[in-house]
């Protein structure tokens, strides 16, 4: 071992070595650190001009700026990209899950990568509803089996929206039923846009999920409300129409109206239904019954203009129906309507803030159900078997009673039946789903993905195409 003085030439080499490395190591350190200092007072100064560069632009200018970024963030997120250009669109657990693989998948292609994707689409995947379920269109009711692309039903925020693809034919196989006695034929996969009291949140269920979970026990706190409850529709908006009949007019006539002639009748404290009538159908006799003191109005024209609807024919008597015309019409006719109905058949319970009308003809009936449910409302229906009057007249015919809570005024003309204060609109419940015999059904696409089925226009969800 070479020695110099008792000194280990090797070992001392080694110690230099070793004192050079470590003074190159804190060299690096120090040359970096001066680097990020450079490198944060570079980017301060940069964004404090790109600052300085955004206050100095025009406000037309920082429109087009922030539509470019909102552009970039929809480019490196699928997902937002999917609310822009469909807003009301709901996204479930599954389409979120979907949505992150498409957007990688976009990402591989950008980056030159290959990409094989495959997708399995099953034709029997269900969320149906069965043919014979009835939609209210633009153009009146409508079978669910016969609607096409291109046809307008209604959402549940009371606008038409279009039909935009209708899928192939299969088998519902459950009958969901709801607290207002609507019952809807699906697939055991249909969706519903629901609230659920378990989870505190609005969120879109299956149906098979919602039959397990009533099949345990659905009922949620005090009053035993059930957990899945739809969303309230607001009033279908319509559109102003050029009818045959004044609304009012026609509610008149299908409640004190003669059915195979244009007259009809009120005694002398509803007076105010004739006047107004008169407005429209000045022409015509009048006579006062002798014993009844019943005033009868004859209104020239108005069996002709009823006779458009089918009905008021004076060789055969034809029941008396609200025509489907009228459900579409806007919310002012509409609202004339059920005023003129009310004014003649109805009634006002003011303690319960509730009309109540009545009449023995069933189409009659249905078709005022199916007026109420425009706006949204609950009905609930009596029937009454016919019986012998306290002044001793045998019924014929049984009679329906129809109960409804309105939530805005109606222009009754008579001052007694005009409503004022308003109860608070009740959500509808689903409260048993039930396994049937399959029957043949479809799904649809709508523009939003809801939209109304049934005669008491039921709230729910569509199905998607594979580009959706």
């Amino acid at each position: 071992m070479a020695t110099i003085n008792g000194i280990d030439i090797e070992k001392a080499k080694a110690e230099r070595i070793k004192k050079a490395k470590a003074r190159e190591r804190e060299l690096k350190r120090m040359r970096k650190e001066s680097e990020k200092v450079d490198s944060v007072k570079t980017e301060y100064e940069h964004s404090t001009n790109v600052l300085d560069m955004y206050n100095n632009l025009s406000n037309e200018e920082k429109k087009v700026l922030a539509k470019q970024l909102e552009k970039k963030k929809l480019r490196d997120n699928y997902l937002q990209y999917l609310k822009y250009v469909h807003p009301n669109y709901v996204i479930t657990k599954f389409h979120a899950l979907l949505g992150k693989i498409c957007q990688s998948i976009i990402e591989k292609v950008e980056n030159g990568e290959k990409v094989r994707i495959c997708l399995s689409v099953p034709p029997q995947h269900g969320k149906l509803i069965e043919n014979n379920t009835p939609v209210l269109t633009r153009n009146g009711w409508k079978k669910h089996g016969d609607l096409i692309v291109g046809d307008e039903v209604i959402n549940h925020k009371g606008n038409f929206v279009k039909v935009e693809h209708i899928f192939p034919k299969y088998f519902a196989n459950r009958k969901v039923v709801l607290t207002n006695g609507e019952e809807i034929l699906c697939h055991e996969n249909h969706e519903w846009l629901v609230y659920d009291r378990f989870a505190h949140k609005e969120m879109v269920r299956e149906t098979k999920f919602i039959e397990q979970c009533v099949s345990e026990n659905n009922l949620v706190g005090r009053g035993h409300r059930y957990r899945f409850q739809l969303p309230i529709k607001q009033f279908v908006k319509g559109e102003e129409k050029k009818l045959f009949v004044n609304p009012y007019v026609l509610g008149v006539w299908l409640g004190d109206g003669k059915n195979n002639g244009g007259s009809i009748c009120a005694c002398d404290s509803d007076r105010i239904t004739i006047d107004e009538c008169r407005k429209y159908y000045p022409n015509g006799a009048e006579r006062k019954h002798k014993t009844t003191g019943v005033n009868y109005a004859s209104l020239i024209g108005l069996s002709t203009d009823l006779k458009h609807y089918g009905m008021c024919d004076q060789h055969k008597k034809i029941e008396k129906r609200i025509p489907q015309e009228y459900l579409t019409a806007n919310i002012e006719q509409r609202l004339e309507l059920l005023a003129g109905l009310l004014d003649t058949d109805g009634c006002l319970d003011s303690k319960h803030n509730r009309y109540v009308f009545t009449t023995s003809d069933l189409l009659l009936k249905e078709t005022f159900e199916e007026l109420v449910a425009t706006f949204g409302w609950r009905t609930t229906t009596c029937r009454v078997e016919p019986s012998v009057s306290t002044s001793g007249i045998v019924g014929k015919k049984p009679y329906y009673v129809i109960a409804f809570n309105p939530t805005c005024f109606i222009p009754c003309r008579i001052e007694r039946k005009q409503l004022h204060t308003f109860s608070k609109q009740r959500k509808i419940s689903i409260c048993k789903v039930e396994e049937i015999e399959p029957l043949e059904g479809n799904c649809i696409q709508v523009n939003g993905g809801i939209y109304l089925v049934g005669k008491k226009m039921i709230p729910t969800h569509n199905s998607y195409t594979v580009t959706e």
